[in-house]
This record gives structure tokens, sequence and C-alpha cells, in this order.
């Protein structure tokens, strides 16, 4: 895979593809940008947008969800080599302490484009426009396509309420 990517590919990675088990593997930090994580929990899930890519660019501030949020990355993020593109505020149960951890990122190794999202637990998830385009947007950028490529199949199929 990593040679794959150094040549040019593309890789997506949802929800549990994000985590190497049985435990985090540094390596695979390398070229993907996370090598796992350590907590996980079930419930509302709040992602904040950070910065201005054009993976993200038009989206609200923050997509309230229902899914499963892991932290933190083993080993941590490094900025210099991985753009973060939303967080949560993820509690630590031991301090009780919140923190902005990563959900949404982007990468590269030689040629090649890596996307990785962590939400994608629940199929409802899948029916959120927002989570929808900022997907489709990750998997645009990551074959590198234009990130809009894919924007009019936001709402497609999705079940969603219009009379809000």
């Amino acid at each position: 895979m990593k040679r794959y990517i150094e040549n040019g590919g593309g890789l997506v990675l949802i929800h549990s593809a994000t985590w190497t088990k049985p435990k985090p593997d540094p390596e695979i930090t390398g070229f993907i940008g996370v090598g796992g994580f350590s907590k996980f929990r079930h419930g509302p899930l709040r992602l904040t947008v950070v910065g201005d890519h054009p993976i993200s660019r038009g989206l609200p501030k923050e997509i309230a969800l229902l899914d499963e949020p892991y932290w933190p990355p083993i080993p941590p993020i490094d900025p210099a080599h991985t753009t973060i593109l939303a967080v949560s505020e993820e509690e630590d149960p031991a301090s009780r302490v919140a923190s902005p951890q990563p959900m949404c990122w982007m990468t590269g190794t030689g040629k090649g484009r890596v996307f990785g999202c962590v939400p994608g637990h629940y199929t409802w998830t899948f029916d959120d426009p927002w989570f929808r385009l900022l997907l489709l947007r990750g998997i645009a950028w990551a074959a590198a396509q234009p990130p809009d490529r894919f924007d009019s199949l936001a709402l497609r199929g999705a079940r969603v309420n219009l009379d809000h």
C-alpha cells in the first residue's frame, strides 16, 4: 500500500480503517497520517471544521452527528506532514479534560494522497448531507480530482427533512 501511494495512488480511510489493530502502528502513520487511537465512545459527535482547504470550503463550522469517535491519534499527528480538516472535543476519561481531537485529515506520501475520516460507524451518518459532502470531497481529492467534482451527489438518496 505504501508503494502504491508513493507512486501516485489515492486512499480513503473511513472509520475503523483509520485504526490499526491490535495496537497503533507508528510505521503506518508515515503514509496515512494516523497509526491508531486508544479511546472510543458512542454518542453525539460535533465536528468542527478547521482551516480553509477546498475539501472543507463552504461547509458549516459545525456538523452534528451521532457516531463513534476515536482519539487521541497515536502517535500524535505531525502538522508538517498531515493537515487536520475537522476535530471534535473529546474528554479524557481519567482527567475529565476535553481537547480537540482530529476526526478528518489529509496527507500525502510521494505522489499519492490519503484522506482519513473517523466518523462512519453508523449507516445514518452517511445520510447527513454535510458529512457526505466532506467525504465525497475527500474521495475526489484523494483521486487527484477537483474536490467539488462529486458535490452534486451529496443529496442523492439521502433521507433528509428539508422542512426545517
